[in-house]
């Protein structure tokens, strides 16, 4: 079992474990709902992004940082993360949250996957870039010290990179990290903005100015 303890927040909060587990499990259940499932027909799926923001913040009673770090934690699509340690080269299993499999299965089949114009093919497509979002989001929000949430998501890809959870380094995890940040900073002072507009960010990065 991997326990993640957080202190040191702009916005202080007591987050008991089992109330955030509670709230998690809620928020995936909503996702695997078939409520969720029948809005996926929408052609815009930065918007069901929107959604799931949206029934966080319901769940945590319009708390914007236990909704950022519900929706980071609900949104992740791996119930197990394999990683290989270095050095001695053994395989072993972090279990992140328990759920059903029926949930969490119905819950990762949901999540939004076409988010960006160069999402990948197939039914995964972006589905792992949410819980990088809402992750920098919810550091962002919580956090003053200049830059620390772009560190924390440097370290996370460079330890996916040493223990082989995703086997490289992915500049686009880092660029969807950036946004979320960009996305936390202004919740700070915008409380009402929408994951959507900072996501619609990301085709910016691929602009060419010619002069």
């Amino acid at each position: 079992m991997i326990i993640i303890f957080i202190s040191g927040f702009s916005h202080p909060q007591d987050i008991e474990l089992s109330n955030l587990s509670d709230r998690v499990m809620l928020l995936s259940g909503y996702i695997a709902s078939d409520e969720f499932k029948n809005k996926l027909d929408s052609p815009d799926h930065k918007s069901l992004v929107d959604t799931i923001y949206s029934h966080s913040l319901l769940i945590c009673e319009n708390d914007i940082s236990e909704a950022l770090l519900t929706a980071a934690l609900a949104t992740l699509p791996y119930k197990k993360v394999p990683f290989v340690v270095p050095l001695i080269n053994e395989r072993t299993d972090g279990t992140i949250f328990n759920m059903p499999d029926s949930t969490f299965n119905n819950k990762v089949s949901n999540l939004p996957s076409d988010l960006f114009f160069d999402s990948p093919t197939g039914s995964f497509g972006d589905k792992d870039k949410l819980s990088h979002f809402f992750g920098n989001a919810f550091l962002s929000y919580n956090v003053e010290l200049f830059n620390l949430s772009k560190f924390l998501s440097i370290l996370v890809e460079l330890f996916e990179e040493s223990f082989k959870v995703d086997g490289s380094v992915s500049t686009k995890d880092l660029l969807i990290g950036n946004l979320g940040e960009l996305y936390g900073r202004t919740l700070s002072e915008y409380e009402n903005r929408l994951p959507s507009e900072y996501l619609s960010y990301y085709k910016l990065f691929f602009i060419k100015f010619i002069y």
